[in-house]
């Protein structure tokens, strides 16, 4: 019996090479190809962390998965931690077309899962890029400004947009924005701060920092919104009860703006670093079945 095929592969976005990972059922492709799913990790995650299990398992189920480092991270070339939604989403529309001239793969049959501020990702690709036939959002980021504000006191959010201001002043008057640590703009709860600090220490290049004026930008990022405007497609949206990182608002919300299709399933008792562990069979269990119905 055939095994599951793991392919390294390079595409170009904007000049710099992206990193990837092509993932392709066993045995021949059918005639037209494989129908393919693009994993998009979350907030300065790396594709061979979080990805690697999820894909294996499109894989074992007929569909082709493609996951990418995005320009600035893990093996892919770029400005180093510039973690920019706009990027992201522009990384992710040139997989989709790397990922259409394969000869294995049906141009016609692409489908996004995205997870966490992926899932925001995989919004946005949708709305801007009419070869996306569904998209699955698994705790995903809908509005950048109602989710940093949801991390924070009060006080802590005027402190922080001052900086962001300060730095934009900055920015002009220098052409250099602040590096920061990544946990200075998104806000973690303890567990998940340990298990980032877990991460950290048993894979190094995980570690960045970012341009400050990056936060502004995902401020003004509103998915979501985007997606409300454009070409309704079929969603599925995965919300998980204790999520303290992405609050369950966000799901919430993602899924009243849906234009087209929708479905909504929420997982209990799990928190958002389960994401691609102990959660993952139920992400899992709900996405399959609509990739299935949706892209045969």
């Amino acid at each position: 019996m055939a095994d599951i095929e793991t392919r390294t592969v390079t595409f170009f976005s904007r000049g710099d090479r992206v990193v990837g990972d092509l993932w392709l059922p066993a045995g021949p492709a059918p005639d037209g190809g494989f129908p393919v799913i693009l994993c998009l990790q979350g907030f300065g995650s790396l594709r061979k962390t979080s990805i690697p299990a999820m894909a294996k398992r499109y894989a074992e189920e007929g569909f082709a998965a493609l996951s990418c480092d995005y320009r600035g991270f893990g093996d892919s070339e770029g400005d180093r931690g510039r973690l920019d939604p706009r990027r992201q989403v522009e990384d992710t529309r040139n997989a989709i077309t790397f990922a259409s001239v394969q000869a294995e793969i049906d141009a016609n049959r692409v489908g996004l899962h995205g997870s966490s501020f992926g899932g925001g990702v995989a919004l946005s690709a949708t709305a801007q890029d009419d070869r996306v036939k569904c998209t699955a959002c698994s705790v995903g980021v809908g509005n950048g400004r109602r989710w940093l504000q949801s991390l924070r006191r009060h006080h802590e959010w005027l402190e922080f947009l001052v900086d962001i201001e300060r730095d934009r002043i900055g920015r002009v008057t220098t052409g250099i924005s602040r590096r920061v640590s990544p946990d200075y703009v998104v806000v973690l709860d303890p567990a998940s701060s340990e298990r980032q600090k877990t991460l950290n220490a048993q894979m190094p290049e995980r570690i960045f920092e970012m341009p400050l004026e990056c936060a502004q930008t995902i401020i003004e990022w509103s998915p979501e919104d985007e997606v409300a405007r454009s070409q309704p497609r079929p969603g599925l949206i995965i919300s998980m009860v204790n999520d303290l990182v992405v609050p369950d608002a966000e799901s919430e919300s993602i899924f009243r703006k849906w234009p087209g299709s929708k479905e909504h399933t929420t997982i209990p008792g799990l928190q958002h670093g389960d994401l691609f562990t102990a959660a993952l069979p139920e992400v899992l269990a709900a996405a399959m079945p609509f990739f299935h119905r949706h892209l045969g």
